[in-house]
């Protein structure tokens, strides 16, 4: 009996490091570069990873302990609809950039909690979220209505 339970405990734990294993396994993001327009301030350039497929927006920054300074990841959505974020797995803090359809920032929600399940969402459909680490919204100038360059908008002319 002692063997049995024995065995039965190295069988959970090979099959729970297996499910790990599967969440993390590794996807790859194409990188990509946005121009932000910013209201009274010099166009700024950044890099970001594109999240640009189901797969890719599920999994996002998740596991992730190292974001190279002013980059990000964008997540492009088929649609303008109204994107639910949360933080399950994620051990960075970070700012989110809600972006509609034509680039125009709508919302950006700072310092997001670490591992917080609760559901994040801008109040408008959107079709895009920029995400960088917390505070790089406000120490790079960004704000509400300054508008990314990126082909996935379709920018009001």
């Amino acid at each position: 009996m002692k063997y049995l339970i024995s065995f039965l405990f190295i069988m959970l734990s090979v099959t729970a490091c297996g499910q790990e294993d599967n969440n993390t396994k590794e996807i790859t993001f194409e990188k990509s570069s946005i121009e932000v327009i910013r209201q009274g301030k010099h166009p700024l350039t950044l890099i970001v990873e594109m999240a640009d497929s189901h797969e890719k927006r599920m999994h996002g920054l998740m596991y992730r302990t190292d974001l190279p300074k002013d980059q990000g990841m964008l997540f492009d959505f088929p649609k303008s609809q109204r994107i639910g974020m949360w933080m399950a797995n994620t051990p960075l803090s970070l700012d989110m950039i809600f972006i509609d359809e034509s680039g125009k920032i709508t919302e950006i929600i700072s310092s997001t909690v670490p591992f917080s399940r609760d559901l994040i969402q801008a109040e408008y459909k959107n079709k895009a979220v920029l995400e960088m680490h917390a505070g790089s919204a406000e120490r790079l100038g960004i704000q509400e209505k300054d508008i990314i360059r990126h082909p996935i908008f379709t920018l009001e002319k």
